[in-house]
């Protein structure tokens, strides 16, 4: 029996440093950074260890974590929230220096603390985990929320979803919805699964398989597995789409080649019906 996949929530460490491409505002090149960088410019000390991150300085043209890190602890310790963010998704991954959540906390919440949407939203994330710090749901959903306001798109899922599951605060489909759509609009994967499944469930809005296709078809086109799941679901079945098994079965396969399991067990259904009914 074919059934479509349920709400997830993915526990994965999804965290960026705020980018800043060495010299894009300014037009300044990366020796007049360094130069002020040595001389203890916060700023520029954080150019440079971004440059580095990304690869960008010109003398080697690759990724040097341990410089980044070196670059970025200094302008955090003198309070640059940039570099305090990108110090703490280090720890946090373990790039550059030994992965350590406590120290990924730490940094976090200092550039939290300035309002930067980032940190707020990573050190949500932590709390919301329990890695580096106790878990703590009412404290992720206050940082989510003043990420969220700022017009973090990951945080607005975040937010969401506790709202929908009405985690530490009254569950409320119509909140929920409103900041799925925010962060779906800016190209959430997570938020366009979550949109599409509240349409085909008819939570807080009219059950409309059309909707709930459209924002599928978004994610999925993202590498969403259960987005891709339903979406085949959805041709198999014949709801919301005209039925077709071989866009079933293309779905089915997109989910399947990233483990997803149900639809490893669809695609191995459809291939054994017999050739007149594909």
């Amino acid at each position: 029996m074919k059934r479509f996949a349920n709400v997830t929530f993915a526990l994965i460490l999804c965290l960026i440093p705020a980018v800043i491409e060495t010299g894009c505002a300014t037009q300044r090149t990366w020796a007049e950074h360094l130069k002020d960088a040595e001389s203890g410019n916060a700023e520029s000390q954080y150019v440079i260890g971004s440059g580095h991150y990304f690869g960008h300085d010109p003398a080697q043209s690759r990724v040097d974590y341990r410089e980044a890190a070196k670059w970025h602890r200094k302008a955090a310790e003198q309070g640059h929230a940039g570099a305090q963010t990108a110090l703490g998704v280090m720890y946090a991954n373990g790039q550059g220096v030994p992965q350590d959540h406590h120290q990924a906390a730490r940094w976090f919440r200092k550039a939290a603390a300035q309002g930067q949407a980032d940190a707020q939203y990573n050190l949500g994330l932590l709390y919301y985990q329990g890695k580096g710090v106790d878990r703590d749901d009412p404290q992720a959903l206050t940082l989510f929320r003043q990420a969220a306001e700022q017009g973090d798109p990951r945080a607005q899922y975040y937010f969401g979803y506790m709202i929908y599951r009405g985690q530490s605060v009254e569950r409320n489909y119509g909140k929920a919805k409103g900041l799925f759509y925010q962060a779906a609009r800016r190209g959430d994967a997570r938020a366009q699964f979550q949109l599409g499944y509240m349409y085909q469930r008819g939570e807080g809005v009219d059950q409309d398989w059309v909707e709930a296709g459209k924002w599928y078809l978004q994610a999925a086109e993202q590498g969403f597995p259960d987005a891709q799941y339903n979406l085949g679901t959805m041709f198999a079945l014949g709801r919301g789409v005209g039925q077709n098994l071989k866009e079933a079965e293309k779905w089915y396969r997109r989910a399947a080649m990233q483990g997803h399991k149900e639809a490893q067990t669809q695609l191995k259904s459809l291939s054994h019906k017999p050739p007149e009914e594909q």
